[in-house]
């Protein structure tokens, strides 16, 4: 019980490929957890780039964290920063004080970048929006998925797309709102990729298998359900997202600007997401209905499972009594 406690769940660790991260609400825990990952480096033959590891966080009186954490066995420690200061994991920038200016501010560059080429003549049209749609686009996913965005920001940014892409078609003149020349070059708004994208993240924490996913589930389930109820009485803009006790309005804000286009989140009473998996039984069988559907002459071994084949499907075990034939 090193980690970072949540009501029902505990955080130890996370990580994707070579970006990895330890968490407590405790330092001296912290420091335990430095000497397990110190040791699993050793014994794995594994290095870390002590410059890009960055220690953030606060004492229990709610200063910043000015404590050293030393990589075990060196004497080098990692850099402290501010909890306000942004480091850059999994591709965000992020702070423990959920300023996401950072990120937003890279987000802008990269539109800004498209921008400008098109306004300086070192792109056509046509060049422009393919840009945007298939280079700038999804180099603002990352942000578009954990970033708080105003809807202020978003429509900025869609204006300024709208009007350099009528400036460089020479159409200054016209007055086209900024949404019909998205539908006209065929690519979405910024507004739009941040609802898709919120809503689909929101998504994955409720469904993706994780030791977490319960801890979502319990944390996001009653103000989607608020949100339904909402919904079906008509008063859809009357979801008060102050009595939801979740800290991220622009997330459920999302939700309901998706709900105000028939769009919900809605938990599938059919579900099997939780149901055990179905485990091939070993040992001799015999195939015979239903577990040998047959096609066209042909019959098919297969599993009563939840997840199709499975990890444990065992092929001689399941083919090869139709190879040597049943026995007499």
């Amino acid at each position: 019980h090193l980690g970072y406690h949540l009501p029902a769940d505990e955080v130890v660790s996370g990580g994707y490929c070579d970006d990895t991260m330890i968490i407590s609400d405790d330092l001296d825990h912290l420091r335990e957890l430095n000497a397990i990952a110190c040791n699993f480096f050793q014994k794995h033959g594994l290095s870390i780039n002590a410059e890009k590891t960055k220690v953030t966080g606060r004492n229990t009186d709610g200063s910043p964290l000015t404590s050293k954490l030393p990589w075990v066995g060196t004497n080098r420690c990692f850099t402290t920063i501010p909890p306000d200061c942004p480091i850059r994991y999994l591709g965000a920038f992020i702070t423990l004080t959920l300023d996401w200016s950072h990120q937003i501010g890279k987000m802008n560059t990269h539109i800004m970048s498209a921008l400008t080429g098109l306004k300086a003549g070192k792109l056509t049209l046509l060049q422009a929006s393919l840009l945007l749609k298939y280079v700038t686009g999804p180099k603002l996913n990352i942000g578009m998925t954990h970033a708080d965005i105003p809807s202020a920001t978003l429509t900025e940014w869609d204006k300024s797309i709208a009007a350099a892409l009528r400036s460089s078609a020479g159409l200054d003149f016209a007055h086209i709102h900024y949404s019909a020349v998205f539908t006209i070059c065929n690519f979405p708004t910024t507004t739009s990729l941040y609802l898709a994208a919120q809503s689909t993240s929101i998504l994955s924490l409720l469904t993706k298998p994780s030791p977490l996913r319960g801890h979502h589930q319990s944390h996001w389930g009653p103000a989607i359900a608020a949100l339904s109820s909402c919904c079906r009485e008509g008063a859809i803009n009357n979801f008060d997202f102050n009595r939801t006790g979740i800290g991220r309005p622009h997330a459920l804000n999302a939700l309901q600007n998706l709900a105000r286009h028939g769009l919900m989140l809605e938990p599938n009473p059919a579900s099997r997401i939780d149901n055990p998996p179905k485990i091939f039984s070993s040992g001799p069988t015999h195939c015979a209905p239903p577990m040998c559907p047959v096609f066209d002459g042909v019959a098919i071994p297969v599993r009563d499972t939840y997840d199709l084949w499975g990890k444990n499907f065992d092929l001689l075990l399941a083919a090869g009594q139709k190879l040597v034939g049943p026995p007499d």
